[in-house]
């Protein structure tokens, strides 16, 4: 084991009341044998000047100030100056199990082992809510170690295109060998503002020699109410065909078996997001709105990509969305709208 087998980054822009649960988490690790980076984003509510203390207080603790630049501005800055063999991302308004690192640890690879550089390890989630009960979140594959003909077929070939993810796509909740980070991010996006994680993870667990799926979920992801949820978002479709165009690189460079078909799925789940973008916008007439949800469906080949894989889709509200996407016409979009505005 090197001196330093792990390094926490956790990027940070005005993360106010939710910053100190969130480190303590870190500090409070039963593995000590740490390095913890946290990346001040150009925090303008004293989040800055929070990180500077816990670094006063803990030698463990290196803190980056740069100028907001956004969430993959500010977790790559924190993997470029890592020294850890491992790298582990916490959102600053998560936190995490005092035992996660140590039990994630436990199934890394021995010094010297082929899989050393390019392994993954991963546990699940729990959703957190300010109201309601937790919400356990697992991969679809089941807990275990994937290498070899075992990883290539029930994880690589099956990684996208899913509704639920044969292995959780976040770059949070795992232990991940510090090289695949690095070499996927001198060929990302990182200009993307959706999909950000599915830019860098799975050209990632691609790379993989090895994989181990945890039976836990030791982070806990705080679900926050009152977001940009239901804003309308001009740019997404624009974001969602440069992150297919990734994705695409990304399976014809490895030579991924049925790569080009699971991104053509991926593009389907995607721009249900786009859909639903569409449907509840509100700064246009509903005449209007019917117009451009009609144009992001013949646009992106939507219903031929619903004949190809629309039963994938079992969510309830991707489902409203895929009949009105199946003929656009007033007679589905606008019940289908009025359900989505008003529940």
């Amino acid at each position: 084991m090197s001196e330093l087998p792990v390094s926490v980054i956790v990027p940070v822009y005005n993360a106010g009341e939710y910053l100190s649960q969130c480190v303590e988490s870190i500090l409070g690790q039963t593995q000590k044998n740490i390095e913890i980076i946290l990346v001040d984003d150009g925090s303008t509510d004293g989040s800055g000047k929070a990180l500077d203390a816990y670094a006063g207080r803990d030698p463990r603790v290196r803190v980056i100030h740069k100028e907001n630049g956004g969430l993959v501005s500010a977790w790559s800055a924190g993997a470029e100056a890592s020294h850890g063999d491992y790298l582990c991302f916490v959102d600053s308004d998560d936190w995490i199990d005092a035992d996660m690192i140590r039990t994630f640890l436990s199934h890394a690879s021995k010094e010297g082992s082929r899989f050393r550089e390019r392994e993954i390890i991963s546990g699940g989630f729990v959703i957190e809510r300010e109201s309601g009960r937790p919400q356990r979140k697992m991969s679809a594959a089941p807990p275990g170690e994937y290498t070899d003909e075992r990883l290539q077929a029930c994880i690589k070939e099956k990684i996208l295109g899913y509704e639920n993810r044969t292995m959780i796509l976040s770059r949070c909740m795992k232990l991940i060998s510090r090289d695949l980070i690095l070499k996927n991010l001198r060929v990302c996006d990182r200009s993307l503002r959706m999909g950000e994680d599915l830019n860098i993870m799975a050209p990632a667990v691609l790379d993989a020699k090895r994989v181990v799926l945890l039976d836990c979920a030791p982070y806990h992801y705080r679900f926050v109410g009152g977001s940009m949820v239901h804003g309308y978002d001009a740019g997404m479709y624009d974001n969602i065909v440069r992150l297919r165009k990734r994705l695409e690189t990304a399976v014809r460079e490895r030579k991924t078996p049925g790569g080009m078909g699971m991104v053509r799925a991926e593009f389907m789940f995607l721009m249900l997001l786009e859909l639903k973008n569409e449907i509840r916008r509100r700064d246009v007439s509903a005449k209007a709105a019917k117009e451009s949800f009609a144009a992001a469906v013949r646009g992106s080949g939507m219903q031929e990509l619903l004949v190809s894989y629309g039963d994938r889709i079992s969510a309830p509200a991707d489902r409203l969305l895929a009949f009105a996407a199946r003929n656009p016409s007033g007679l589905r979009f606008y019940p289908v709208r009025f359900l989505f505005l008003h529940h």
